[in-house]
């Protein structure tokens, strides 16, 4: 029906007669010497005769594709138009462990389950010649199972094999007779014959010619049973029964028990073919050695030549070709043998309006819909359309519910069809008591599933609705779907719900029921229906995809949409996704884009497939994915660079890749910033790990690198680790990736540091101009060839570089590196930084006062200064990093109790620690904020512990104790944001911290309850927007350094006025009001909350005058701070004001003594520095004796040949890269050469 094409000359057909004539007398000759003497028998004469004119039935029974009435392709030769499909082999210890471990028949209506397979193997493609051929350990296998999901072409493959043997084209070498038998046939026999009858029955030899043949040379046959699930799902009906003598008589699906277990014919070969879903039965069904394949259809050459070779004429073919190509859904659709049929059929049909046709061919129920519509127009019209699909429909559904391919003429008349001008069904015939009796099928067993769901909607409305109705309810019948058990497998009631669904979308079904001028009954109550029934498939165990591909058939995104709406995550772990099946996933996920959470751990994903679903893929949050080979997500990993949505990600090969090791790759997004890390499995007790990378750069630069040719490259470490000209090289390329993507931070795991590591190392160390920390963990010993090597190269590395691993402690006689676990080898770190980094990196720690450098000042409030804070914290003050998202700190601790000046977040450890911390917008709590019923009374504060283990964490809030309800300090909770969701745990309330013990941090606040009265410490800032009038901004807020930021940088444009913030707590979620006296202020009143962004009081004064200001709460009128503003100050110049208020005394301190913001200072005019500063030589000089440039860079600067601006360039871009004390100094020294720097540029705004 498919694949093939007209090209057999009668030339060369009577010269291969020739060929076979003689072949055979030397295959006989050969055959006899190897019997032993007393039992050779000979042939008969006329033994050559026989099996070549039993060669010449089976090439005139194959020759052709089809013997159905199909107007112009019934003549169709096989061999003209037959395209190889795709084979792959695999293994039977896979197959065991996958049906042990992962049995999940996710794929309905007989489709694809075990095609998983295919990923856990070392797998290769394989061709119908090789399918006896020896394996690897010289073992012929015996039986060859070939599986594969309806219309993969599984039954006209062996139509090919017996017509190439047939030709002397296949396995004449091997075999002397093949055997072809249908177990859809064997199924309707029911009177009892012995194995000799069977073959007969099933070809043109005689008894006693097989006879002889299975006497004579029984390992010279072969016997192809197609359809091999039939078996399964129609049991013998003495499943017990033993033959052990061919000339036994029993029904025939008992005879093919005993073949199968290699009970009867034991020396023979068998081929056998089954659907996916009936592979496991099979395995355990039949005699060993075995040899597993996979027929998974064409691949995209296979569907050219296809195309090729059905429409022959080659303009024709390339533009129905290139058209099609447009389409890669369409594309994917034609890589079924099938379907690639119908949709060339179609198309040739409808060559001059191809492109229409095209743009109809979505799902599989169109292409169906597509093909019956181009038949009917060659329909007998003595019958109506719509009474001939209703018969033939009636006929489709008995053998549906009844198991029945195969219809005696009889049956078929009465249902008032005319089987000999049906378009639909072909004739055959079917051998019963020596007598041919014609039957007649439906030329594929999916249209027949197709027909009977035709039948359901064309049917009158009450008649249609309860078909429909009985159908969904065996549909919802726990396991129908997801049973992997005999009776599943042949159930055709998954395919029926498909091709229904289909055809109620309307555009896939228009072209059809315009010609027979119907309207489908109640079709909106059927899909809602529909919808209803999905919502319970869909929550059964393995049976998502079934529910994600009917709503694929449906097309109806408001539809999608209700179905999947309470779809947050899609779990589809295990199950096996074809092509065509990323289509339908990509589809529905694009209608569903609150679907945040993918996981597609063993999925059979590809490169290709991966293509197909990146557009959804960019929609996630949080996705797992598993690939046969690490490199196959590069070009996801570019195309996620560029995503808003993604958080997290997490890929690894799939078990058995046949790559070792295997490889995983985890990527996170957290503020601009990409985490990604690359790990190793286990490669050998010896060495734990081949290789791991873990490495940080900003999510605007992950697209800049090609990441399939890093982890090709990555992949490859271990193939050229013994050879050391290859690893040098190989290295360089390696490393050289990372200078594209803005490398931060970069941490290796190696299993020798040797020279070729270290030459890599030094190179990224010297010329990645962003890499701020490069760090080596070298699992086994460190060689002192590669770490002399370093510490030489690496005396003023630019970047920090941290060397550990274990080094032998015996001064005579050390270890070798394959030594590495003896007892005297200790475990050593090294560090090589910049002259600078050595003394200005190391955290301040300060006993006393914390620096002036915009520290979060300590809370000062009068209400609860009696309540006594917990013991003594040594003030820290941490390195600062500044991006989009706000401000980030790292620090570094030895053993002791500690305070961030910052954030005033605290912590207890043991031994040293490595922090990293930010505060966060709180604004995606809201929700659950509003679910929990509470209220945050602190800052969200993300930490990551980089190294060490804290033993405490005391978090800040700002809830008064004092002034609050008692019971606040039983209530309230700290809030974990996690992985899998949100927890809450208890936590000990001190006046300004929440302790936290053993902490494992994600992001954490602290919460109440809503309805505790509580009142908590409070900010204020006030800015100055406009002059004439007078327009201030008046912010209230909680004490929260994020706000604080958000609204200075909000205001950056704007006047900031100093003042003191209220000494009093401020009530929660209590409104506050402003009084200004001459001025008008909006909104009139505030709530003060601390989970949504601040609001603020706008003040327009009219007049320059001391502008009075006064807040009260609304409920009792009073008054909770007060302040005022001096007009003499506020026609100063907006950028050199200092603001003096009514609280404190003048403060007419010269510019250059102010204690301002140096940091700050430097990051917002550094680039004004460069034009504007010119004694550059004495700066160098001071530079230089404070050690923050080295001397080969003193020398450029202070060149006769440099300009100023040139030199200036030069000091300001090694300032930018260091820490936040190298910026103050730095200032400091301007200042020292320059007092009258502050009066030629702006100050900070605090």
């Amino acid at each position: 029906m498919f694949f093939f094409s007209l090209q057999i000359v009668v030339t060369v057909y009577m010269l291969i007669f020739v060929k076979l004539i003689c072949r055979f007398g030397r295959l006989s000759t050969e055959m006899r010497k190897h019997i032993p003497e007393g039992q050779k028998r000979k042939p008969r004469k006329g033994w050559s005769d026989t099996i070549l004119h039993y060669k010449v039935s089976v090439i005139d029974k194959c020759k052709f594709v089809t013997k159905c009435n199909l107007p112009t392709d019934e003549c169709v030769e096989l061999a003209g138009r037959y395209t190889e499909p795709v084979i792959i082999q695999r293994s039977k210890e896979q197959n065991e462990k996958y049906y042990r471990e992962h049995v999940r028949s996710a794929h309905a209506s007989g489709l694809n389950t075990s095609s998983h397979l295919l990923s856990n193997d070392k797998n290769h493609s394989i061709r119908i010649d090789q399918l006896f051929s020896p394996n690897c350990d010289g073992n012929t296998p015996k039986t060859v199972i070939l599986s594969g999901d309806s219309g993969k072409g599984k039954s006209f493959t062996l139509q090919k094999i017996m017509l190439d043997w047939g030709f002397g084209k296949l396995y004449y070498k091997n075999f002397n007779v093949i055997f072809l038998l249908k177990c859809e046939e064997l199924k309707c026999i029911s009177e009892e014959m012995s194995l000799f009858e069977l073959l007969s029955w099933s070809c043109s030899l005689t008894l006693d010619q097989i006879s002889q043949i299975l006497e004579l040379t029984p390992e010279k046959v072969l016997i192809l049973i197609d359809g091999i699930d039939e078996y399964v799902s129609h049991p013998p009906s003495h499943s017990m029964l033993v033959l052990t003598n061919p000339s036994d008589r029993a029904r025939p699906m008992d005879i093919l028990r005993s073949v199968l277990k290699g009970i009867l014919l034991p020396e023979s070969f068998m081929l056998v073919t089954t659907r996916s879903l009936a592979a496991d039965a099979v395995m355990n069904l039949l005699k060993g050695p075995q040899r597993f394949t996979e027929i998974v259809g064409f691949s995209e050459t296979g569907v050219q030549e296809y195309f090729q070779k059905f429409f022959q004429d080659e303009q024709l073919f390339r533009k129905t070709y290139e058209r099609v190509k447009i389409s890669q859904s369409l594309l994917t659709a034609c890589s079924v043998p099938l379907l690639c049929w119908m949709v060339c059929f179609c198309l040739k049909k409808h060559f001059t309006d191809d492109d229409h046709v095209m743009r109809e061919l979505k799902t599989t129920t169109s292409i169906y819909v597509h093909f019956v519509s181009t038949l009917l127009e060659h329909h007998d019209k003595s019958q109506s359309v719509l009474t001939m699909l209703r018969s033939l429909g009636q006929r489709a559904e008995e053998g549906v519910k009844k198991r029945e391919g195969l219809f005696v003429e009889k049956s078929v008349t009465a249902t008032g069809l005319d089987p000999a001008t049906n378009v639909f069904l072909y004739k055959d015939s079917l051998k019963r008591n020596n007598r041919q009796v014609p039957v007649f099928k439906f030329m594929h067993f999916s249209f027949q599933e197709f027909f009977t769901a035709l039948y359901y909607v064309l049917l009158d409305k009450e008649e249609s609705w309860g078909k429909v109705t009985d159908l969904l309810t065996s549909l919802k019948m726990k396991g129908i779907i997801n049973r992997p058990s005999p009776e599943r497998r042949s159930n055709p009631i998954p395919s029926v719900v498909m091709f229904l669904c289909g055809l109620l979308n309307e555009k896939a079904s228009s072209s059809l029921f315009e010609m027979i001028k119907w309207t489908v009954p109640q079709i909106i109550n059927l899909k809602t229906n529909l919808q209803e029934s999905l919502l319970t498939v869909r929550r059964q165990h393995g049976c998502e995809l079934f529910a994600l591909r009917c709503l694929y058939e449906l097309q109806d995104e408001k539809l999608v949409r209700r179905a999947l709406g309470d779809w947050v995550s899609m779990n589809l772990y295990n199950i096996s996704l074809k092509s065509t099946d990323c289509w339908v996933l990509l589809y529905c996920l694009q209608c569903c884009p609150h679907v945040r959470y993918l996981n597609l751990m063993y999925c059979d994903l590809t490169a290709e497939k991966l293509k197909i679903l990146q557009p959804a893929l960019c929609m996630c949050e949080t996705m797992k994915l598993s690939v046969k080979h690490l490199s196959e997500v590069g070009d996801l990993i570019q195309i996620l660079g560029k995503s808003k949505f993604l958080k997290k990600m997490r890929v690894q090969e799939s078990e058995n890749s046949a790559e070792s090791p295997r490889w995983s790759l985890d990527l996170s997004v957290t503020h601009g910033d990409v985490l990604l890390s690359l790990s190793s499995s286990e490669k050998n007790p010896s060495f734990p790990a081949v290789l791991n990378t873990t490495l940080t750069c900003p999510q605007s630069e992950i697209s800049s690198t090609d990441w399939s040719l890093f982890l090709q490259r990555l992949s490859k470490t271990e193939k050229v680790a013994e050879d050391s000209s290859a690893l040098d090289e190989h290295i360089s390329l390696l490393l050289s990736s990372f200078h594209s993507v803005g490398l931060k931070t970069l941490n290796l795991k190696l299993v020798s540091l040797n020279k070729s590591w270290a030459s890599g190392i030094i190179f990224l160390a010297q010329t990645c101009n962003s890499l701020q920390q490069l760090s080596v963990s070298v699992t086994g010993l460190l060689l002192e060839e590669g770490l002399m090597f370093l510490k030489k190269s690496l005396t003023e590395p630019h970047c920090t570089v941290i060397i550990e691993g274990r080094k032998c402690s015996k001064l005579t006689d050390q270890c070798k590196e394959q030594d590495w676990s003896h007892i005297c080898n200790e475990k050593v770190e090294i560090h090589l930084k910049p002259k600078v980094l050595k003394k200005l990196e190391e955290p301040t720690i300060s006993e006393s006062e914390p620096s002036g450098l915009n520290l979060q000042p300590l809370l000062v409030c009068q209400s609860c200064v009696h309540i006594g804070d917990s013991d003594q914290w040594v003030q820290v003050e941490p390195s600062v990093c500044k991006d989009e998202g706000g401000s980030e700190f790292r620090i570094s601790t030895p053993a002791g109790r500690f305070e961030c000046s910052r954030t005033r977040m605290r912590w207890v450890c043991a031994g040293d620690v490595t922090l990293q911390y930010r505060a966060v917008d709180g604004c995606f709590l809201s929700e659950e904020l509003e679910r929990l019923q509470c209220e945050r009374i602190g800052p969200v504060i993300d930490v990551t512990v980089t190294s060490g283990k804290l033993e405490e964490a005391h978090l800040p809030h700002y809830a008064c104790l004092a002034e609050s309800d008692p019971s606040l300090t039983r209530s309230v909770k700290v809030l974990s944001v996690e992985d899998e969701g949100i927890s809450l745990e208890s936590v000990e309330l001190t006046r300004f911290h929440a302790k936290v013990l053993q902490p494992s941090f994600s992001p954490k606040t602290v919460l109440m309850k809503l309805g505790i009265s509580v009142k908590v410490h409070c900010d204020l800032l006030i800015f100055m927007t406009q002059k004439n009038p007078i327009i201030l901004h008046v912010y209230f807020f909680p004490s929260d350094s994020l706000f604080k930021e958000k609204i200075k940088t909000e205001e950056k444009q704007s006047h900031p006025i100093k003042c003191s913030r209220p000494e009093t707590p401020l009530r929660m979620m209590k409104q506050h009001s402003l009084e200004v006296p001459g001025a008008s202020v909006q909104p009139e009143a505030i709530k003060l909350r601390g989970d949504i962004e601040p609001n603020f009081f706008q003040v327009k004064h009219p007049v320059v005058n001391d502008i009075k200001m006064s807040l009260s709460r609304v409920d009792d009128q009073k008054s909770v701070w007060t302040a005022t503003v001096w007009k003499e100050l506020i026609n100063m110049h907006p950028n050199r004001a200092e603001t003096l208020f009514q609280t404190g005394q003048n403060q007419n301190t010269p510019q250059s003594a102010v204690n301002f913001d140096k940091v700050q200072f430097f990051d917002r005019n550094w680039c004004a520095l460069i034009k504007s500063v010119e004694n550059v030589n004495n700066i160098a000089d001071n530079l230089l004796q404070k050690q923050i440039i080295h001397e080969e860079l003193y020398s450029e600067i202070t060149n006769p040949t440099s300009t100023s601006e040139a030199s200036m360039r030069k000091i300001c871009s090694i300032v930018r890269k260091g820490s936040d004390t190298v910026k103050e100094m730095f200032i400091s020294i301007l200042l020292e050469e320059d007092p009258n720097l502050l009066n030629h540029l702006p100050l900070p705004d605090s």
